[in-house]
């Protein structure tokens, strides 16, 4: 398995959009604070522009982060490059872009490994993978990123392109079998929801050659509690926390 999803002896810390509880999401004020507080990997969200860029931005509507009422998929990257999507956080974070995915890998390689979730917007192109793994492939970070979905036929499609690159699927809810979901998607990793994980999800992943990494975790003893359970990764909007909870195991 390429990219770091287990450690020896230890849970890794994942920065969820960065560290989006202490600056805004999915930019590099967050990707940077993620660094400085010791995460083992970034995690963030791509979406297609109109001309095929891919983008560095949680939602498909720029209104919560820009306040511009537009969909990614209707605008250029001409466009949305000149938005302010850090002001909405803070005053202090006034002028911070959202960024192409080509300038975060860039700046993480050699750095910190990357997590890149692949959204599907309200009338976005179909390429998305495609061009996510061009970029991927661009900056020579295939061994370096985890590639994950929400649509497990994204996970799938990323792996025939780009079987080098890990892959994960994620889900909220009960899957009837997450390890044969797993397989059908080519997947390397499961990434539930921590509300659905449990000893026995994990062991049953592990026994299938699978790591487990799960998300949105900002209590220090639920942490320690799936920690404790073997899970390979943890995400957090406050890694810090996390990883203070970690330390004391």
């Amino acid at each position: 398995m390429p990219f770091p999803l287990k450690a020896q002896g230890r849970t890794l810390i994942l920065g969820h959009r960065g560290a989006k509880g202490y600056a805004p999401e999915n930019t590099f004020p967050s990707f940077q604070k993620a660094l400085e507080l010791g995460v083992d990997m970034i995690e963030l969200d791509v979406h297609i522009t109109r001309d095929g860029e891919i983008v560095v931005c949680h939602d498909d509507s720029l209104e919560r982060t820009t306040g511009l009422r537009k969909l990614i998929g209707e605008l250029t990257w001409e466009e949305i490059r000149k938005l302010d999507a850090g002001k909405w956080f803070g005053p202090e974070f006034a002028g911070a872009k959202i960024p192409l995915l080509e300038e975060v890998l860039s700046w993480a390689k050699g750095k910190i490994p990357v997590v890149v979730e692949i959204k599907r917007g309200f009338g976005e192109r179909e390429d998305i993978v495609e061009r996510t793994i061009e970029v991927i492939r661009a900056c020579g970070m295939e061994g370096d990123v985890e590639v994950i979905s929400f649509d497990h036929r994204f996970v799938k499609k990323a792996k025939e392109i780009a079987p080098e690159i890990a892959g994960g699927i994620l889900y909220v809810g009960t899957l009837v079998d997450p390890v044969r979901a797993a397989r059908d998607a080519h997947a390397d990793a499961l990434h539930p929801h921590f509300a659905y994980v449990d000893r026995e999800l994990v062991e049953q992943a592990h026994a299938a050659g699978l790591a487990v990494s799960t998300w949105v975790v900002n209590d220090p003893e639920t942490a320690r509690l799936l920690a404790s359970w073997g899970v390979d990764c943890i995400g957090s909007d406050y890694p810090d926390r996390v990883k203070k909870a970690l330390e004391r195991l």
